[in-house]
């Protein structure tokens, strides 16, 4: 009886340590009040995850503006030799694909004069850079999304082992009131239901963190009411 008590004493103090609480507040029915729940992001935005990750990165958002900078360039080149020319968008989000679309149609045939040589090269460059950097961020941001349903599946699962535990410890408590079993089994099923608490509290840390990463990925806090920040079918295009 003495072992299990000094093993439900560490495993108090030790979730009174994870929770930042002194552990006199650990008190086997006082503890559901300290955890709070996972925070679960809005079905909206896990359906559109890479959606808004594109539309609201700022790197993205800067390497959009170069892009036209670099856009406008060759087309004061152009404009230069062939004036009047029409031209379509910079820059455009393309609602199928869900991603951003760069380019005009704009190839001049001088390509060998120098200006406009130089200017499509500059244009071709940045939008090398940034078609790479906009898969990157798409897949980091499905990474992120996976890593963070992931936790809040393994939060479900400690959360059904912890109710399943207190029904057994509250069962032996009976059968201990009872004198149907000693205290050895008694002490030994609130140690259970510790470790139990100290499972789900680390499983509800790990949806935190993963939300946090996720949220850094996106750049957009994730769990305000209301769905997405936009309607990711209508982003804006970079008209010339």
């Amino acid at each position: 009886v003495a072992g299990a008590l000094a093993r439900t004493a560490d495993a108090r103090r030790d979730l009174a340590r994870r929770m930042c609480v002194p552990s006199s507040a650990i008190a086997d029915r006082s503890i559901d009040a300290a955890l709070s729940a996972p925070l679960r992001i809005e079905p909206s935005f896990a359906s559109n995850i890479v959606s808004v990750a594109l539309l609201d990165r700022i790197e993205l958002r800067q390497m959009l503006a170069e892009y036209a900078a670099a856009e406008a360039s060759l087309r004061l080149a152009v404009a230069q030799q062939v004036p009047d020319i029409g031209l379509g968008p910079v820059f455009r989000w393309a609602v199928d694909q869900q991603r951003w679309s760069l380019g005009t149609g704009l190839n001049p045939l001088s390509r060998q004069r120098g200006p406009i040589a130089e200017a499509i090269a500059r244009r071709e460059e940045t939008a090398a850079r940034f078609y790479a950097r906009q898969a990157d961020v798409a897949a980091n941001a499905e990474a992120a999304l996976g890593t963070y349903q992931a936790a809040i599946a393994e939060y479900d699962r400690a959360t059904l082992l912890l109710g399943s535990v207190e029904t057994r410890a509250a069962d032996i408590q009976t059968l201990f009131d009872l004198r149907d079993v000693d205290a050895v089994a008694l002490v030994g099923s609130r140690l259970e239901v510790l470790l139990a608490r100290r499972a789900e509290l680390d499983a509800l840390s790990r949806v935190h963190r993963t939300l946090g990463t996720l949220e850094d990925t996106v750049h957009r806090p994730l769990t305000f009411p209301g769905g997405l920040p936009r309607d990711v079918g209508t982003a804006p295009s970079r008209e010339p």
